[in-house]
């Protein structure tokens, strides 16, 4: 019997449960004592307030008229009909006698006071109540008090309803602990068989609901970013499959082309500039495939986040004026333009070097695909909380059906032109570092040339 009282103490949705349960029903019961209280209290000081004013009312008449208008004041409201059942008033002479008032005699023990006192009953045979005594300038005595009775009835049907509320307030936090308690348990076990079919099955082929179809709570929202956790793991893991199986289709080429070159050249009877002309073309062979890897190396660090930790304030509109001065004289050298057309100035947190290469990449590329002159602009600008760089050419563009290809690693839509498929990927992989994004789009939607515009938003740089 000890194993399932230990287990269930185990758990965590057991403990929040009873902690709620406990804490709820400190809060009801606390509540309702404070309410018995202060109603009570507040019963009996409308009953005080009462008795003082009708006493102040009575030393008044007596100021007007002496004693005889108190006794007739007293016989006035007796049968007045306004609360005639639960009022009490007595007039004593000097000795005691009684001149007016709906008691027999003095209650026992009753004294002079400022406050009312309470009495368990009276000599007339009324109930519990309040009394107040004073003594007059002549001598009198006048008593004035209010029956409790109906009061206390209403103290007894207060405190059953206070009882029966938090009986019932009792029963629902019981109620709501069970449901509190399985709701947490399922929407945990849930979040347990998810991360249970990742280490049986793999992140592939997860169920996941959409986003609209999963509450909008914490767990949802827990759900949500495991979702996009395994999503990115998946797509890094495709990521990586697919650079694996890029560089040894992409790179098998050229190392058995200098394979073969170095075997034709071991040979004696190789005349030496063949020999020389075999050590050069290897040379430049080896010298591209370190270039293939030091982009390869570049893309994985800035995909893996390392480089954040050396960020500093850059001046988005001083980057990219440097890169605009280097790339110009290309520019005219192949009859196009660059144009800067710079915002207001704009500091974005990053890598000053990563920017300047990633922009020099989208110049590079919007030069080197046109195949005739083109004007290549640049535009700065502030939109909301982000700095947009836009580049634009009036080049031939790129078909809407290879847009989601641009940027794949070893991706070249002409491979007649030099490159290595690499550019846009190390582009978008530094975009990303810096948490912005980037689109792709015709510049000139339906134009024979319609171009090419790269869109990046990087985010402010906050004081």
């Amino acid at each position: 019997m000890l194993n399932p009282l230990r287990s269930l103490w185990h758990s965590v949705a057991f403990r929040l449960a009873l902690n709620y349960a406990l804490l709820a029903a400190t809060t009801v019961l606390v509540t309702l004592t404070i309410f018995y209280m202060q109603t009570v209290n507040e019963l009996q000081q409308a009953s005080a307030r009462q008795i003082t004013l009708m006493l102040q009312h009575l030393q008044t008449q007596y100021a007007l008229g002496g004693r005889a208008a108190v006794a007739s004041a007293i016989t006035q409201m007796l049968v007045d009909g306004k609360d005639s059942d639960s009022e009490i008033y007595l007039l004593l002479d000097e000795s005691g006698r009684v001149l007016a008032g709906n008691l027999a005699e003095r209650p026992a023990g009753l004294r002079v006071s400022d406050q009312p006192e309470e009495h368990p009953g009276s000599a007339a045979g009324t109930g519990p109540s309040q009394l107040l005594m004073r003594v007059l300038p002549d001598g009198a005595s006048l008593i004035v008090g209010h029956d409790m009775r109906d009061e206390q009835r209403m103290e007894l049907l207060v405190g059953q309803a206070s009882r029966a509320a938090g009986l019932m307030a009792l029963l629902l936090v019981v109620a709501g602990t069970y449901v509190f308690r399985m709701t947490l348990e399922q929407r945990i076990n849930a979040i347990r068989g998810t991360l249970g079919r990742v280490g049986t099955r793999g992140i592939t082929g997860l169920p996941v609901l959409p986003g609209p179809l999963q509450p909008d709570d914490e767990f949802g929202r827990l759900n949500r970013d495991i979702g996009q956790m395994l999503d990115r793991m998946a797509h890094l893991m495709d990521g990586v499959r697919h650079v694996s199986n890029t560089i040894a289709h992409n790179l098998r080429t050229p190392l058995t082309r200098i394979l073969a070159q170095l075997r034709a050249a071991e040979g004696d009877d190789v005349p030496a500039h063949l020999r020389q002309e075999v050590i050069s073309s290897t040379r430049r062979a080896l010298e591209d495939l370190n270039i293939v890897f030091e982009k390869l190396l570049q893309i994985a660090e800035a995909e893996s986040g390392a480089g954040r930790q050396g960020f500093v304030p850059v001046a988005l509109n001083t980057v990219v004026a440097d890169v605009v001065d280097l790339y110009a004289a290309v520019a005219e050298e192949r009859g196009g333009s660059l144009v800067f057309l710079p915002g207001e100035p704009l500091e974005v947190a990053g890598d000053p070097d990563l920017l300047a290469g990633a922009i020099a990449n989208l110049v590079d590329n919007a030069l080197k695909y046109s195949d005739q002159c083109v004007d290549v602009v640049l535009r700065t600008q502030r939109q909301g909380d982000n700095a947009v760089l836009t580049v634009t050419d009036r080049g031939p563009g790129i078909p809407v059906e290879d847009m989601t290809r641009v940027g794949t690693r070893f991706y070249r839509r002409d491979s007649a032109l030099p490159g290595y498929g690499l550019g846009l990927s190390s582009v978008f992989a530094v975009i990303q570092l810096h948490h912005g994004n980037y689109q792709l789009s015709a510049a000139v939607p339906g134009s024979t040339r319609p171009g090419l515009a790269v869109r990046i938003a990087l985010p402010l740089r906050q004081a």
